[in-house]
């Protein structure tokens, strides 16, 4: 099994084996606001090791990484996870597996 976070949507989401817990359903394109609102992601980010930990800047934004992580809880994995960027159902679904 292969859980792993990756952006789309202007989020980070959860996958496991390459499928997102949210089950968004979400079409390509644009939203009314213009923001990117698809699910099309790099795939090759499915097999990056995720080894940096997520930053927040002390003016704002941060770094907050994606890749593989072990299936363990958020909080303990060893590099630091910022779960404010993770969506919250993603987050919710992954919690209740644990």
């Amino acid at each position: 099994m292969k859980i792993c976070l990756a952006w789309a949507s202007r989020k980070r989401h959860i996958f496991i084996d390459k499928k997102i817990l949210c089950e968004t359903n979400h079409k390509g394109g644009y939203s009314q606001g213009g923001h990117y609102n698809s699910y099309d992601l790099d795939s090759s980010i499915f097999d990056v090791i995720r080894t940096q930990p997520d930053v927040n800047y002390l003016k704002g934004g941060g770094l907050h990484t994606q890749g593989q992580i072990p299936f363990i809880p958020l909080d303990l994995v060893p590099e630091k996870i910022i779960t404010t960027s993770i969506c919250k159902k993603c987050l919710k679904k992954y919690n209740s597996l644990m």
